[in-house]
C-alpha cells in the first residue's frame, strides 16, 4: 500500500492554505463539525493520543437538578432508546431520550441497567418491551455487535403481538418488529449531504460520537446531575489514537466507569439523527418556480410575482408582461390582414 511505502510522504495542511478559503467557509465548517472535529478536518491538528472528547464545561452545564422517573411521558415530545448490550458483569444498559420540540432540548428521562444471571438478555428483551409501552419512541437503536440474536427476538415478539387478536398491529407491542433497528460502530453509515441531499458513507463510530458531541456543545441536552456513573463516562472518554486515514478510534480511559451508559445514550441520539433530521430523513421543498427565456432579463420575473388579490372565479388581471408576450403570440383577428397571412400565391 501507498501508506506503507517508503517512498511515500505524509504531509497534513490546515484548510486555511487553500486559496478559495474564506470567512464564509470558516463559518460552515465550525456550524457543521463539532470542536474536536474542525481542529481535525480543518486545521489538520490532530493533536496528543488520549484527548479528551467531551468538554467539562459542556459536560457540567448539562448536569440538571431532577431524577429519572421524575418526568412523565409527553405526548408532544419524539422519545429515542438505545440499547447497548453487555455481559452479566456490566449489564445490558437501556437509556431513554426525549426532545422536546419547544425549546429544541433533550432530556435523558430514564436509564435501566439490566442484569440478572443466566438470564440478562431475555430480562432486557422484556425491560425494552416494557419501556416501549411506557414512552411509546419513534425507534429503538440497538448494538449491532452484541444483539443480533436479541434483535430477531424483539422482532418476532412484535410480528406475534401483530397476529395476537387481542393486541392487533396498532398495539405498542406490534410496533416492536418496525421500530428496533441496529446499529454497526465498526461499518459506515450511509448519510445525507446537508445541501445536495445525496447520500454520504460515513464511519459510523465517530459519527455517533460526534453526534452526541455536539448535543453537548450546542447546550441543547440534560441528563440528572445525581447520574455520575454517566459523567465519569462522559469525561473519562478518550480519543485513543488516529488512523491513517484520519478516523479517530475511541475507548474509556476510566476502565472502572467503563463506556456502557455512555453508548446507550449515544444510540439513542443516533437514533434521533437518522429518524427525524436531515441528515437520515431529507425534506425536499416541492416549491416549483419558472424562469424567463434565455437571455431574457429578469424584470418580468418580478412582474410574476406581484401579489395579486385572490378571488374565488375572478382571478384577475394578469401580469402585463404576461400580457404583452402573449399578445404578440395571438393571431390577427382582422379580415383583410387574415386573408393576406394566408394567401400562397400572392399577387
Amino acid at each position: 500500500d501507498t501508506c506503507h511505502n517508503e517512498q511515500f510522504r505524509e504531509f497534513f495542511f490546515p484548510s486555511q492554505v487553500n486559496p478559495l478559503w474564506n470567512p464564509d467557509l470558516e463559518s460552515l465548517f465550525r456550524s457543521q463539525l463539532t470542536e474536536i472535529g474542525y481542529k481535525h478536518e480543518i486545521l489538520a491538528d490532530f493533536g496528543e493520543q488520549e484527548e479528551g472528547v467531551f468538554q467539562y464545561n459542556y459536560v457540567k452545564a448539562a448536569q440538571t437538578e431532577y431524577e429519572y422517573g421524575d418526568k412523565a411521558y409527553n405526548p408532544q415530545w419524539t422519545y429515542t432508546i438505545g440499547v447497548d448490550w453487555n455481559d452479566v458483569k456490566n449489564g445490558s444498559t437501556i437509556v431513554v431520550t426525549g426532545f422536546d420540540p419547544f425549546y429544541k432540548k433533550f432530556t435523558v428521562v430514564d436509564r435501566k441497567t439490566v442484569s440478572r444471571d443466566g438470564w440478562n438478555q431475555l430480562a432486557a428483551c422484556e425491560k425494552i418491551a416494557e419501556l416501549n409501552r411506557l414512552w411509546n419512541p419513534i425507534v429503538i437503536m440497538i448494538d449491532y455487535g452484541h444483539g443480533g440474536t436479541q434483535w430477531e427476538v424483539l422482532r418476532k415478539f412484535g410480528y406475534d403481538s401483530m397476529m395476537d387478536p387481542s393486541k392487533g398491529k396498532n398495539h405498542p407491542d406490534s410496533r416492536l418488529s418496525r421500530i428496533v433497528k441496529q446499529y454497526n460502530f465498526s461499518s459506515k453509515i450511509t448519510t445525507r449531504d446537508l445541501f445536495t441531499k445525496r447520500p454520504v458513507d460515513k464511519p459510523a463510530k465517530p459519527f455517533l460520537v460526534e453526534s452526541t458531541v455536539r448535543r453537548f456543545e450546542s447546550c441543547d441536552i440534560i441528563y440528572p446531575e445525581s447520574d455520575e456513573v454517566l459523567t465519569r463516562q462522559l469525561l473519562g472518554y478518550i480519543i485513543d489514537r488516529v488512523t491513517p486515514t484520519g478516523t479517530p478510534v475511541y475507548k474509556a480511559n476510566d476502565e472502572q466507569a467503563g463506556d456502557h451508559v455512555l453508548d446507550g445514550l449515544m444510540l439513542s441520539i443516533m437514533g434521533f439523527v437518522l429518524e427525524v433530521s436531515p441528515l437520515g430523513k431529507p425534506k425536499y421543498d416541492s416549491h416549483i418556480s419558472f424562469s424567463g427565456q434565455f437571455g431574457e432579463a429578469s424584470d418580468h420575473l418580478e412582474n410574476y410575482n406581484t401579489p395579486q388579490k385572490p378571488h374565488p372565479t375572478n382571478p384577475g388581471p394578469r401580469p402585463q408582461t404576461h400580457q404583452t408576450r402573449a399578445d404578440r403570440s395571438r393571431p390577427e383577428m382582422d379580415r383583410a390582414t387574415l386573408m393576406e397571412q394566408t394567401n400562397l400565391f400572392p399577387t
